[in-house]
């Protein structure tokens, strides 16, 4: 066997080994994108959990997230104190 040869299929193999690597990524990546889609979907089908269309009495009139002195840390060390007041 010619060792060009054996050089030219060797660079070939790479190529295609290259190829079929990025397709099972973006089949994977497609499948997960899909995912959501699909949960998406799902919500849109949930039934209301409250009975015959009344908001339970106890439901917030608005949205609104209050946070009072909070603190954020990463391991034993404080990265934000009091952020909010």
């Amino acid at each position: 066997m010619d060792p060009s040869d054996v050089g030219l299929t060797l660079a070939t193999l790479v190529q295609i080994l290259g190829m079929m690597q990025w397709g099972v990524r973006q089949s994977a990546e497609t499948e997960a994108l899909l995912t959501s889609v699909e949960r998406l979907m799902n919500y849109t089908t949930l039934e209301t959990e409250t009975k015959k269309g009344r908001v339970a009495e106890k439901w917030p009139s608005f949205g609104e997230i209050e946070f009072k002195q909070l603190h954020f840390s990463f391991g034993l060390t404080f990265i934000f104190t009091r952020l909010f007041h």
